[in-house]
């Protein structure tokens, strides 16, 4: 109701902001975690969830709020068929794994630390063994450009994609 009300009088409050930045997500019900999570995500600057982005008379500051019905209207239908699994990846792909089935894969980058979840020398060379050894399904896999991930993924077709990195809503 809360988001509601403010979608209705685009509203985009600091207070609200700081008060649903602390909320405790994993302890609501899934609908108002999905509405606190959104409205910060969507007011923070650079997606940071900690900082109000500082609108100016330029850009429209309830942007994302008067799209939401819109947003959730093509995210329902985009998830119709979706089954979202929590697994751990070794678990998932011998569940999912056949000629059907194509993957983006996104793992935490190589020898990249701070992630909330470490992903370690062993989980790399795991999911590397994984998709070289009797794997049926197609893939897309993106990581940073070391020489350890080109040693582990030889044997693929690599393509390198130039990337510049940005912050911006």
């Amino acid at each position: 109701l809360e988001l509601l009300l403010m979608n209705v009088l685009g509203i985009i409050a600091r207070e609200t902001f700081d008060k649903y930045k602390e909320a405790d997500f994993y302890s609501l019900d899934p609908f108002d975690r999905a509405v606190k999570y959104y409205y910060v995500y969507c007011n923070s600057f650079s997606y940071d969830m900690k900082s109000l982005i500082k609108r100016n008379t330029v850009t429209n500051p309830n942007r994302f709020i008067s799209r939401l019905p819109d947003l959730v209207e093509i995210f329902a239908k985009r998830m119709e068929n979706v089954v979202i699994e929590n697994l751990d990846f070794r678990d998932f792909f011998n569940k999912y794994n056949g000629k059907e089935w194509l993957f983006y894969l996104d793992p935490p980058y190589y020898g990249v630390e701070g992630y909330k979840s470490p992903f370690l020398e062993k989980e790399h060379q795991d999911l590397a063994s994984i998709l070289t050894n009797n794997f049926e399904s197609k893939f897309i896999l993106s990581y940073n450009d070391t020489p350890e991930i080109r040693n582990m993924y030889s044997q693929f077709n690599i393509q390198t994609i130039d990337t510049i990195y940005q912050a911006a809503n």
